[in-house]
């Protein structure tokens, strides 16, 4: 039996998505319930590590709530995940259509030069994306150590943002290129028959 991915990775996602929702939004009442306990805001791990992890898995999912979220005005993650957890389950949804049937399907793109010279310039986009994420994650990885390693452990997790930023980033790129400098079908072309193969008996 095929394994539908279509079905897996959303139930599975969803799930992981789910828990690290409920995780955050435990972890934010234990910081109410504290007060300002913390100069510097709470501290990386475990209080802000369910947010970086939810984040970074999600990425893409996150860049398409953000219209709705500024649209309904949503201040906190909290008021956010109602909107996040449908975006999380379609963007999963849609992946694992496009490992089962392909990143473009079965047919034949209708304009195959705009198409390969929009994926161009969005692949060309997501590597500076990429790029200039890796190299905020450098500065703060300098940072850290310019300091001697006086942060916790935990702040690492730090490091998760940026990246996951460069990680997606560069994956959407490969695949905008692979697709836009992937050759064109061919066309099945027919070739006409002679009557040569007709067995055909003439009557006089």
């Amino acid at each position: 039996m095929r394994l539908r991915m279509r079905i897996i990775l959303p139930i599975t996602f969803g799930f992981a998505a789910l828990a690290l929702m409920i995780w955050d939004i435990v972890n934010q009442r234990v910081i109410e319930s504290m007060g300002m306990a913390w100069d510097t805001g709470p501290p990386v791990w475990p209080y802000q590590a369910s947010n970086l992890i939810l984040l970074a898995v999600n990425l893409p999912a996150v860049v398409i709530s953000v219209p709705l979220f500024l649209l309904l005005q949503l201040q906190t993650w909290e008021e956010r995940f109602p909107v996040l957890f449908p975006a999380i389950l379609f963007w999963w949804w849609w992946v694992g259509t496009r490992i089962d049937f392909g990143l473009l399907g079965k047919r034949p793109p209708r304009r195959p030069r705009f198409l390969a010279s929009f994926l161009v310039v969005a692949g060309a986009a997501l590597i500076y994306a990429a790029v200039g994420s890796a190299s905020d994650g450098f500065r703060l990885w300098h940072l850290w150590q310019s300091y001697g390693g006086v942060f916790q452990i935990g702040d690492l997790l730090l490091l998760v943002r940026p990246a996951s930023v460069a990680l997606w980033s560069l994956v959407g790129a490969c695949i905008c290129l692979l697709v836009a400098f992937r050759p064109l079908r061919k066309q099945p072309t027919y070739q006409a028959t002679g009557s040569t193969d007709c067995n055909c008996t003439r009557e006089e």
